[in-house]
This record gives C-alpha cells, structure tokens and sequence, in this order.
C-alpha cells in the first residue's frame, strides 16, 4: 500500500508534518526536517490514496519550499486533504476541472434509438403525419437527409431543451 511504501510513521506523524509551521511559517516555506535533506522531494503529486495518513507522512517528507498537489475525485478526498492541511496549518487552493463529453445531435436517432426529444416530437405531431414518420424511423435505411431533416425538427422545436429542463427539476 500507498502507506506501507512511505513508511512506518517515522516521517509520517502530524507532529513531525507540524514542524513545517516552526516560526509559525505557513505553505510552501515550510521546514519539514530538522536538518535539510537534499534527497527531500520539492514536489508531491498524490493521483490516488490521499489518506490523512498518507497527506501526513507527504507533508513531513516535502522538501522546504516544496508543493503537495492532491488529485481529489471525490470530495471526501477532498474533504481529508482539507482536514490534514488545516491541522497543519498549511493554506489550501482548490482547482475545480470538469470534463463532459456529449453524444452529437442525433446520434441516438442514427443507431435507431427513440429517446426523449424524439418522442416529443412524435408527440406532437398530428395522429397521420406521426404515423408516418414513425414508419420513416423504423426504416433501417432512413436517407441520412431525412434523418437529418427530422433531427432539425427536433432541435428547431426546442425538445432537447425541454428534456434538459425536466431532468433538471429532479435534480
């Protein structure tokens, strides 16, 4: 484990993490040993296993000056990574990314999929004209300008819009 590899607690300790605050010195201009150790690392990165004890034994083990980058997926990793450094005094700066990869416009509609906004649409149509369109998507080998004609709709009457809306009323 994360921690078995950092040791048995002989840096680890919040009281030695705590000597980086001698002369009440907050962050990066920490000492962290009591003599300077030039194998000390000037940079932490934590993808993964940020325990209070693992972010203890990183802090006692940084080098003066040096950085600790936590990678916090869930926010009770964040959450610990808080805790520690607050314990230790030490300032925290929090960097929220987002990634969000969506589906193109009508691609569910293009692997035969009925979807939401596609059956809202369908919906709305009068009972001949829907009956028709629907025979259209049933078709394995719909013409991709109609499917594209029939995405337009789709969009154009502001359905995704509406499935956005409902779904955000349950959130």
């Amino acid at each position: 484990s994360l921690e078995e590899f950092l040791g048995n607690g002989e840096h680890g300790s919040y009281e030695k993490a705590g000597q980086a605050q001698a002369g009440g010195v907050p962050g990066p201009q920490h000492e962290s040993h009591s003599s300077q150790d030039s194998h000390s690392p000037t940079h932490i990165f934590l993808g993964g296993g940020a325990s209070a004890p693992v972010l203890a034994r990183c802090a006692a083990l940084l080098a003066p000056g040096g950085r600790m980058v936590v990678a916090a997926v869930l926010l009770s990793t964040l959450e610990t990574a808080r805790a520690v450094l607050n314990r230790l005094g030490w300032p925290l700066t929090v960097h929220q990314l987002m990634h969000h990869a969506s589906s193109p416009l009508g691609g569910d509609l293009r692997e035969g999929k009925f979807t939401l906004p596609l059956l809202l649409y369908l919906e709305s149509l009068p009972d001949s004209q829907r009956e028709i369109v629907s025979r259209e998507l049933a078709d394995a080998n719909l013409h991709p300008a109609r499917q594209n004609q029939i995405i337009a709709d789709v969009a154009g009457q502001g359905f995704a819009d509406r499935t956005r809306e409902e779904a955000q009323s349950y959130l």
